[in-house]
C-alpha cells in the first residue's frame, strides 16, 4: 500500500507547473496522519489542485478505539476508500478550508461471545469538515482537522455470533496530518 502512494505522488508530480510558491495555482502533493503508522495501520492520501480546489484520493486502515466500542465486541477493523474536494479560502493551499468527499468503509468486528467470532461489513460514507493548513518550511505543513462521517448507505446491522454490532451512523474525527507538496 505504502509503494502504491507514492507511485501514485511521483506520477502526479508530472502534472505540476513549476511556478515560484508566492504565485502557485496548480500544485500536487500527499498527507498522512502519523498516527496509525505509530499504531501498525495507516492513512495517505494523494492530492491535485488548482487555484482553490484540491481534490484527494485517501486511503486508510485503522482500528476504532477498544473504548469506542459496545462491550461485547472487540477489534473493530476498518479500511476506507475516499474520494474528495477541499476548498481553501486563502491562496496558495494555506489557511481555512472546507472539505467533503465520498468513501468506502469496509470493516470487520468481532464479539467476545463464542470464541471471537467475526463478521464483516460495508458502508457508504459522506464526510464534511474543516481544518488549517500551517505552512513549513520546504513545501511541508501541518493540517489539524475535524469533521464527521455520515453514513449514507450499508449495512446498519451487523450480526456476529448471536450479538448484534451497529456501526455508528455519524462518526466525529479529530485529526492532525502533515505533507508535502510540489
Amino acid at each position: 500500500m505504502k509503494k502504491w502512494i507514492f507511485l501514485c505522488a511521483l506520477f502526479l508530480s508530472h502534472f505540476a507547473n513549476a511556478q515560484s510558491s508566492d504565485t502557485k495555482t496548480t500544485t500536487i502533493g500527499f498527507e498522512i496522519k502519523p498516527w496509525p503508522y505509530i499504531a501498525g495501520d495507516y492513512d495517505a492520501s494523494a492530492w491535485i489542485a488548482r487555484k482553490r480546489l484540491r481534490y484527494r484520493l485517501a486511503v486508510a486502515r485503522f482500528k476504532m478505539p477498544e473504548f469506542l466500542l459496545p462491550d461485547d465486541f472487540s477489534n473493530n477493523k476498518i479500511r476506507t476508500y475516499a474520494l474528495m474536494a477541499d476548498f481553501f479560502f486563502r491562496p496558495n493551499f494555506k489557511g481555512f478550508m472546507l472539505g467533503t468527499g465520498l468513501a468506502y468503509w469496509r470493516g470487520q468486528v468481532q464479539t467476545y461471545i463464542a470464541s471471537l467470532d467475526t463478521s464483516k461489513y460495508d458502508n457508504y460514507v459522506f464526510t464534511f469538515g474543516t481544518g488549517y493548513v500551517f505552512k513549513l518550511p520546504r513545501n511541508f505543513y501541518l493540517y489539524p482537522w475535524m469533521g464527521a462521517h455520515f453514513q449514507l448507505a450499508g449495512d446498519r446491522e451487523v450480526k456476529v455470533s448471536i450479538e448484534t454490532f451497529e456501526p455508528w451512523p455519524i462518526t466525529p474525527i479529530l485529526s492532525l496530518k502533515t505533507g508535502w507538496h510540489f
